[in-house]
């Protein structure tokens, strides 16, 4: 049969719909290799931590901390309106117990994430309150301490002094050897002190990562924050700034999204990759909440409204640094 001359057309319909559908599809792809929920360990078998007074002291202390960082841009409005706001200090201050460490401390951190507007501010903010609590002079004095040993010396003390003071922050915490992967094969050190200063034998010597490293075996912050965010921009990477500028050591801390572990590495110059692998958030992430996109640090902003916590904070560090 003849085709008719005069019918219209067939439009093509179906091939415009085909190329719809993959374009769609390609977006889609790319959309979810660049963000995706993370599960992350068991519910059941969350830290079960015994706080001593000692470290409800310190917990107490940090949130108190944390809180002044949080809330800065009402206590800068009441600064700039002449509003006395030491009664509204003293009744943040008894509020916070330092027992319950999910709302004292995980809560608090998520608020830095959500107030904040980009990975940067909550990059200052983190650094503003680490310099808050360990003051300038004593990281650098400290710094110079290690400068007196040799570099792999000054490596293992600093991770055997690390589980030491900071378990009631992060949890249970071990010293361990850098995985291979971490560390320089090819270098050998001494062994311990003893033999630095009277073995000969080659076969005394040890790998570059010997107990140089501390394995948190799960991480407090981490899991009652439960943000991917919180860990990477107020905690991770203040963390290695922190060293690098003030003590003068390099340490790099690689967690793990899945366990909640965390590895530092220390004498490690951190490439800024490691925990890039998390590419979203976690899942129930409240900090992410009413987001269409991962608050991680992967480039994405927080929250619709921009804040200027970042400028507020460092302007009340300064002037709780000339009250003290």
């Amino acid at each position: 049969m003849k085709p008719n001359p005069t019918a219209p057309a067939a439009k093509p319909l179906r091939a415009s719909n085909i190329c719809d559908c993959d374009e769609e599809e390609e977006k889609e792809k790319e959309k979810n290799r660049k963000f995706q929920w993370i599960e992350g360990p068991s519910a059941g078998r969350k830290n079960e931590i015994k706080d001593s007074e000692i470290d409800v002291f310190l917990i107490r202390s940090f949130a108190r901390k944390l809180a002044k960082f949080v809330d800065v841009g009402n206590v800068a409005e009441e600064e700039e309106s002449g509003i006395d706001s030491s009664s509204r200090t003293r009744s943040l201050s008894q509020t916070i117990t330092g027992r319950d460490f999910k709302k004292d401390v995980g809560e608090r951190c998520r608020k830095i994430v959500r107030k904040s507007s980009s990975k940067e501010e909550q990059v200052m903010i983190g650094m503003s309150v680490i310099e808050s609590i360990i003051p300038d002079a004593v990281a650098r004095a400290f710094g110079t301490f290690l400068r007196l040993f040799p570099e792999w010396f000054a490596k293992r003390h600093a991770a055997f002094v690390t589980p030491l003071i900071m378990n009631w922050l992060v949890g249970e915490s071990r010293v361990n050897d850098i995985p291979v992967e971490y560390c320089d094969l090819e270098r050998k050190v001494p062994a311990n002190a003893f033999d630095a200063a009277f073995g000969t034998k080659k076969d005394l010597l040890v790998g570059d990562g010997y107990m140089n490293g501390v394995l948190v075996t799960r991480c407090r912050v981490l899991e009652e924050s439960g943000c991917v965010s919180v860990c990477q921009n107020v905690c991770k990477i203040p963390t290695e700034k922190f060293f690098a500028d003030k003590v003068g050591l390099a340490v790099t801390l690689i967690p793990n999204y899945e366990t909640f572990e965390c590895q530092f590495c220390y004498g490690r110059v951190p490439t800024g990759f490691e925990g890039e692998e998390a590419k979203g958030c976690l899942t129930g992430c409240l900090a992410s909440a009413n987001v269409l996109t991962s608050c991680s640090g992967t480039g994405t902003t927080t929250t619709t409204t921009t804040t200027t916590v970042a400028t507020s904070s460092m302007a009340t560090s300064s002037s709780m640094r000339k009250k003290t």
